[in-house]
């Protein structure tokens, strides 16, 4: 190989490996940054490619694809909640991956807020842009150890059986809610744990 042969094939090395770290690299409006600071770092990865609209889950065994494609969504990988788009009380994918381009298909799925910190703030499933299925919601500065509520939602209303939790990890209250109203009997404990009252709702 001669030198000017070897000169053009270093600046063509040279070029795409620019380029290929360019394409790498995220790059945030300054209102955004502060929904994305603690994405890619104190939360652990969560992948950008689950909002593509070409998105292919890596689906559990045991679930059958044709029969119900909800299901494999509501089971795969979960998504940071910042990365969707709130819009008319329901959630979005954005369009392209990007938010300034709006909403795109409503979101099915696993969805996981996280505070400032970096700890989660809530976790469950998405079923077309509502909550549906198990949530679990903890108090934000105590650390995953510290529950505050879990229950089930049914198509965005609480609807189930729902349990609560004081700060210090004492249970402060249980029972059964039907589109979001208390139903049947409701049970109440103090902070140390100890029995409040029984209600029949």
């Amino acid at each position: 190989m001669g030198f000017q042969t070897k000169k053009i094939f270093a600046i063509i090395l040279l070029v795409s490996s620019f380029i290929g770290c360019a394409s790498n690299q995220k790059s945030y409006s300054r209102d955004d940054l502060g929904d994305y600071l603690t994405d890619d770092y104190s939360q652990g990865k969560l992948d950008d490619y689950y909002l593509a609209d070409n998105y292919s889950p890596v689906y559990p065994i045991g679930i059958d694809t044709k029969k119900n494609q909800k299901k494999y969504l509501m089971a795969g990988p979960p998504v940071d909640e910042k990365k969707l788009i709130k819009e008319d009380g329901l959630l979005y994918k954005p369009k392209f991956i990007i938010k300034i381009f709006g909403p795109g298909e409503v979101f099915t799925g696993k969805a996981i807020n996280y505070s400032v910190s970096g700890l989660k703030k809530s976790e469950g499933t998405y079923l077309n842009g509502k909550k549906h299925g198990n949530w679990i919601y903890w108090y934000g500065g105590f650390g995953s150890e510290f529950i505050e509520s879990k229950g089930l939602y049914k198509l965005g209303n609480r609807d189930g059986l729902w349990e609560y939790w004081y700060p210090n990890g004492e249970k402060r209250e249980v029972g059964n809610l039907t589109n979001q109203e208390r139903v049947g009997k409701w049970t109440y404990y103090n902070e140390d744990g100890s029995l409040d009252i029984a209600i029949s709702h």
